[in-house]
């Protein structure tokens, strides 16, 4: 074991001066460093190598009554008093009257982390619990009982089992644990918590954890977890009766409800380790599902072959009122009885659970005979349709259909400037499948923003057989565990990212030196827990100032509005009201919108996206995009388009007058179903005025104001809203949502 004292790029992640690295012949494990924001705390854990590392960060946490306990790290420090070096974090919270000591120690032999606390009250206290939480990038975690915890919940299980596509980890402790998920944006969060307890004066409590890690194998590590826990072990071959374009095991237990669930090996075989029990094996493919029963013994083999399902076909054609191809994302509902299908993985262009996406506008999809009911769309200028399929054994169905367009919207580039893929660590999506979900929905501008990647998805635009256009950008997302994340492009291919791990007034500093011109975007900056960067720069709004050392204000853009809070309009709210706040302090920054995508299934690009007025100059397109973004010309929308200006100007433009009014023109179109209700006029973050909206024609509302100037600098923007979810965003409860970005009136 060492501490790091300086940035070697050696393949490593960037570490902090003053970081310790923990090193065994399977693990490396980083702790930060006793004067960093994030002292103590576990923030990597590779195996065998720093690229295997998923881990963001983890940390002991403590409750009081159900409340978080604010810590104030002491020392951390190197302890070799027992039999294996160990690093020592001291933790105290003054106003609770504790102590908090937690070791980490690695072991010689085999490839785990303990990690061992120990509180020590001085006063008595009563609903005390320990916990262990940890942030990681990467597919929900598996908590046998309960399986893929995808959203946010509280369940008891033996142990966690958390993946990505390069490593496992398996956390747990002698106690079965009660396990906290959920997810702030794609960043999962899971916290392990003791139950509570009551301590004396001087009474101590001590808990022991254990991370197992290894190589990408959920099945063995599995079997790792469920040995460590004592439990009696067989084993369980499955196999396949034929080839299949995908299929997902499931395996139940009487007992220990469901322990697995994944794909088999490439030739249809699955072998794995699991608790002696009574078992319910399931098998899920394009033709439907086949199950059996049988009983593993301890010490045994019990086998259970699959029947594969012959899946049926419905083949789909869609066009345009002028019959040409029209790019579609098919929603395929079960109805009449057919439950909902399983067409495919949630990473997958031709089959996303319910979802399928074709750049063409025809294809086939796979899936087990009945009725089915077919929502078909393709962005926000294009109607959308739903109809009734009977899929039959023998002949399957044919689906046809005329989606005509009813926006003109060619006045503005349909963009999303923060999307994810395989080369992110928290996506599997393959960048030809990423370009298809872009042309299916209606995108026309759209940046690759991988975690600390730099990503072209111009090659796979290329390849793709599409009649529809698409501009791409070369782009990464500046991924840091103490400051956010930021979208930077355009950059340039073959450049590599700056540190990372540098505070904002440094980082940013460096990327326009390595890329004059970038365009600096702020993302989710209030989003939970720990991943927005106004929170974690604790910076006042109102006044511009931030508590924080090492904020920097260098940034372009502002994502004020950001796929995950589709369906939770107080945060995007609230980012508005930021953005105001600092336009109104003068910096002129740009708001946008994207959807953050990392899967086909529930994220879906383009979804909110930003419209910008890009100009007609002979520069690359992706420096014209970012010009118009520094100049504001742009509007952010999940459903209706909007034209307004003031005084004759658009959004961003500049404008001097010595009327105490200024003539507002509100122009707001729609899809027919894309309800909207109400359009609001702001001047200097304030409603000045709200229109009601009840008509369903393409065009909504035409409005004329006069709306009041201050002396001085003054802006002008509009929101519109609606109060019924949009049909298109399946699962979600996604209202109609639209802003511009500002006038600027100076009143002399």
């Amino acid at each position: 074991m060492w501490r790091e004292r300086a940035s070697a790029k050696d393949g490593r992640k960037k570490r902090r001066e003053g970081d310790w690295v923990m090193q065994s012949p399977h693990l490396r494990a980083l702790i930060g460093a006793p004067a960093s924001a994030q002292a103590g705390d576990l923030l990597g854990l590779a195996y065998q190598s720093w690229s295997n590392d998923a881990l963001e960060r983890a940390s002991t946490v403590v409750a009081i009554q159900g409340r978080p306990v604010a810590l104030r790290t002491v020392s951390v420090e190197l302890d070799d008093s027992g039999e294996t070096p160990a690093l020592r974090v001291v933790r105290k919270a003054e106003a609770h009257g504790f102590t908090l000591v937690t070791r980490y120690s690695l072991a010689s032999s085999v490839s785990e982390l303990q990690v061992e606390s120990e509180l020590s009250a001085t006063r008595e206290l009563s609903g005390v619990q320990l916990g262990d939480r940890a942030y990681w990038f990467g597919e929900a975690p598996f908590v046998p009982g309960s399986g893929f915890i995808e959203s946010a919940s509280r369940v008891s299980g033996p142990f966690s089992l958390l993946a990505s596509r390069k490593v496992t980890y398996v956390r747990f402790a002698p106690e079965r644990l009660e396990w906290e998920t959920h997810a702030s944006g794609a960043q999962r969060i899971q916290t392990a918590w003791l139950p509570a307890r009551r301590l004396g004066a001087q009474q101590t409590l001590a808990w022991k954890r254990t991370y197992l890690v290894g190589p990408a194998d959920r099945a063995l590590a599995a079997a790792r977890g469920w040995a460590a826990r004592g439990v009696a072990l067989g084993q369980l071959r499955i196999s396949l009766s034929s080839a299949s374009a995908w299929a997902i095991v499931e395996v139940r237990s009487d007992r220990h409800g469901v322990v697995f669930i994944g794909p088999p090996r490439a030739d249809g075989q699955l072998a794995l380790e699991v608790p002696a029990d009574r078992y319910r094996v399931v098998v899920h493919a394009p033709g439907g599902r086949d199950e059996a029963a049988l009983v593993v013994r301890q010490g045994d083999v019990a086998s259970a072959r699959l029947i594969v399902p012959k899946p049926s076909k419905l083949a789909f054609e869609i066009r345009d009122e002028r019959g040409e191809a029209v790019p579609v994302r098919l929603d395929v509902r079960g109805t009449g009885g057919t439950p909902d299908p399983m067409l495919g993985p949630p990473h997958l262009a031709a089959g996303a659970r319910t979802n399928v996406y074709s750049a063409t506008g025809s294809g086939e999809v796979a899936l087990p005979k009945g009725r089915y009911r077919v929502t078909i769309s393709h962005g926000l200028d294009h109607d959308i349709a739903t109809r009734e399929a009977e899929v039959t054994s023998a002949d399957g169905a044919i689906l046809r259909h005329v989606l005509p367009r009813v926006l003109d919207t060619s006045t503005h580039l349909a963009c999303d400037f923060h999307l994810h893929a395989a080369p992110s660590g928290d996506s599997a999506i393959p960048l030809s499948d990423r370009v298809v979900s872009l042309v299916a929905e209606g995108v026309q501008f759209a940046v690759a923003t991988d975690h600390n990647h730099v990503t072209d998805y111009a090659p796979a635009v290329r390849a793709l057989e599409s009649s529809a256009a698409l501009a791409t950008e070369i782009g990464a997302e500046v991924t840091t565990a103490r400051w956010g994340h930021f979208n930077v492009f355009p950059w340039p291919k073959a450049e590599p990212l700056p540190d990372v791990y540098a505070p904002p007034i440094d980082l940013f500093a460096a990327l326009r030196i390595a890329a004059p011109g970038v365009i600096v975007q702020v993302n989710h900056p209030r989003m939970p827990v720990d991943i927005g960067y106004f929170d974690l720069a604790q910076l006042d709004t109102s006044t511009g100032v931030a508590k924080r050392a090492g904020y920097s204000s260098d940034f372009d853009t502002i994502e004020v509005f950001n796929g995950f809070e589709l369906d939770t309009p107080a945060v995007v709210e609230k980012n508005l009201a930021d953005f105001m706040a600092l336009v109104r302090m003068g910096r002129r920054v740009t708001a946008v919108g994207n959807s953050d995508s990392h899967r086909l299934d529930t994220q879906y690009a383009g979804y909110p996206r930003t419209y910008v007025e890009v100009g007609e100059d002979a520069a690359p397109l992706g420096e014209r995009v970012a010009a118009a973004l520094r100049g504001g010309r742009a509007y952010v929308t999940n459903g209706p388009t909007l034209d307004f200006t003031v005084n004759g100007g658009h959004s961003g433009d500049r404008l001097q007058t010595e009327r105490v009014e200024a003539d507002v023109l509100v122009r707001v179109n729609a899809a027919a179903w894309v309800p909207v209700n109400r359009a609001e006029i702001w001047v200097n973050g304030v409603m000045t005025e709200r229109v009601a909206i009840a008509s369903t024609s393409v065009e909504r509302v035409v409005h004329s104001a006069r709306v009041p100037l201050s002396i001085g600098n003054n802006f002008v923007m509009v929101i519109v809203r609606g109060s019924t979810p949009l049909p298109n965003l399946n699962g979600l409860r996604a209202t109609a949502f639209a802003f511009t970005n500002p006038v600027y009136v100076e009143r002399r």
